[in-house]
């Protein structure tokens, strides 16, 4: 059985993995000295890293990409809204204050709970004008 090795940018198919390998040549660009390996199919435009071309489709060219979280049907228009948005369906607390342990989801999450420690009282009652740490 002959295995076939597709480009993902044209209709050419390669028998080995290696000759596709030197054809992606032919689609790549230089960024100062580095060879593009990801290239936008909608503008040509290339891009080192993966995550790079995925941001720059989601902005640059708006192509109504919805993203729905599995869990309980929000969307999002952007991949990387989608990501963090799933932290709330988890237990995972990767953000740990170093003065008493307590843990959180997200980082900014965490900078308000800082505020406590430093005594900060940023809240201010809309009636008597009295300040509040939380």
């Amino acid at each position: 059985m002959v295995r076939s090795y597709k480009c993902r940018h044209c209709d050419r198919s390669f028998s080995y993995a290696n000759s596709l390998k030197s054809h992606m040549v032919t689609h790549a660009a230089i960024i100062g000295d580095r060879l593009t390996q990801h290239m936008c199919n909608l503008c040509n435009k290339g891009f080192i890293h993966q995550s790079s071309l995925i941001y720059h489709k989601e902005t640059a060219h708006n192509t109504g990409n919805i993203f729905v979280c599995v869990k309980c049907g929000k969307r999002f228009n952007h991949r990387q809204r989608l990501i963090r948005h799933q932290l709330v369906h988890t237990d995972t607390r990767p953000f740990v204050c170093q003065e008493c342990n307590a843990s959180f989801k997200t980082r900014a999450t965490l900078k308000n709970h800082l505020a406590v420690h430093r005594g900060e009282k940023r809240f201010t009652c809309k009636i008597c004008g009295q300040k509040f740490a939380h």
